[in-house]
């Protein structure tokens, strides 16, 4: 088995221990953020959707036609296709929006459960500092700014290539999935990262270097949030403590450097 493989179904198979760990260890009230979260994000979200959809395919439609609605038949299939491209685009654009908004508003929260579960696990001692709480924040802030952007950059380059090479359209929807798990799995790994002291382009190459964890981690953190309102409650503390308990196990042992203690 390739080493991209082991780590995938590694990355895959720490959910199910997660919840053993959450379970065990009582970590029930972590979820309290997502929840309020979810809520939130459910309501807003489904506002701004339909809102911006509403209000371009309006100026769209005022634009081609110059008149209230559409008329005849050929009018009103170009005026539904226009409809449902830009609502499945707006659709879209807050399906991947969406994570992110997850990362950066939980940033604090992801980033004590993770610490959390390696002092459980391992037993090391990590005393409070508010200022490495608020160090790793940015970073985690910083690293999910980067990530949307560069996975929406990937998805858009991958669209075009479609069009203007057909054959791959059917590989679209895969290759778009797996480069979102990966920059998904790269999030939570790099609380780890920095908790061991890695510098941001060290923790860049290092997930890199290990692909497979952080696609594996990723596609359990992606399918989840297909399941509506509960995924989103599910998702993000779930994974943060598979990430932590998966670099771990791939990790410790072959890392040498101190572990932050302040």
């Amino acid at each position: 088995m390739s080493q991209f493989s082991r780590q995938f179904f590694l990355g895959i198979r720490s959910h199910r221990q997660a919840y053993r760990f959450i379970k065990k260890h009582k970590l029930w009230h972590f979820f309290v953020w997502p929840i309020l979260l979810a809520l939130l994000i459910l309501w807003a979200g489904a506002s701004a959707i339909n809102g911006a959809s509403e209000a371009v395919v309006d100026f769209i439609k005022g634009w081609i036609w110059d008149k209230p609605d559409p008329e005849g038949i050929w009018e009103t299939v170009v005026y539904w296709a226009v409809w449902c491209i830009f609502k499945f685009l707006f659709l879209y654009t807050y399906y991947i929006v969406n994570k992110y908004i997850v990362f950066i508003i939980l940033s604090p929260i992801l980033a004590i459960v993770s610490e959390r579960v390696d002092a459980l696990h391992t037993g090391r001692d990590f005393p409070f500092s508010l200022v490495q709480l608020w160090k790793d924040v940015l970073r985690g802030i910083a690293i999910a700014i980067r990530n949307l952007f560069l996975e929406y950059a990937a998805t858009l380059a991958l669209l075009l290539l479609t069009v203007f090479l057909p054959i791959f359209a059917p590989f679209y929807p895969f290759a778009v999935f797996f480069i979102a798990a990966y920059f998904y799995g790269f999030a939570f790994l790099d609380y780890n990262s920095e908790r061991y002291r890695l510098t941001y382009s060290e923790s860049v190459q290092r997930i890199r270097n290990n692909k497979g964890l952080a696609v594996g981690n990723g596609t359990v953190f992606s399918l989840l949030f297909f399941i509506p309102i509960l995924g989103g409650i599910i998702a993000p503390i779930l994974s943060c403590v598979a990430a932590s308990l998966a670099y771990i196990a791939e990790f410790d042992t072959k890392d040498t450097r101190t572990v932050k203690t302040t």
